[in-house]
């Protein structure tokens, strides 16, 4: 989505990015076999405070040289192959425009 955001508006800077498995409530009513399973990882998952680290780092620091790209823990990673795509650009973009229309519109 970012890459696209940016050709369509070149003077903006957006970058992409994963804060990482945190622990907050939103599977609190979960159960059987995924309660066990997010009961068992509790302790490597992140702390809300921990992962928005990466959120305010790419809205606080200049990222304008890693424009248009992922971050994860606050660095540049590498996409893996196959999600790069101008088709999948577009495609990303036009979803996400038809639910903004859609919930504007409603």
């Amino acid at each position: 989505f970012a890459r696209e955001l940016i050709e369509r508006y070149p003077d903006l800077t957006a970058v992409s990015l994963h804060p990482g498995v945190i622990k907050t409530n939103l599977g609190r009513d979960f159960g059987g076999f995924i309660k066990c399973c997010v009961a068992c990882c509790t302790p490597c998952l992140k702390t809300p405070r921990e992962g928005a680290v990466a959120t305010l780092h790419c809205a606080t620091a200049d990222v304008s040289a890693g424009n248009g790209l992922y971050y994860k823990d606050s660095k540049i990673e590498p996409v893996r192959e196959g999600f790069v795509s101008a088709e999948l650009q577009r495609t990303l973009w036009e979803i996400s425009m038809a639910v903004v229309d859609t919930f504007l519109n409603n």
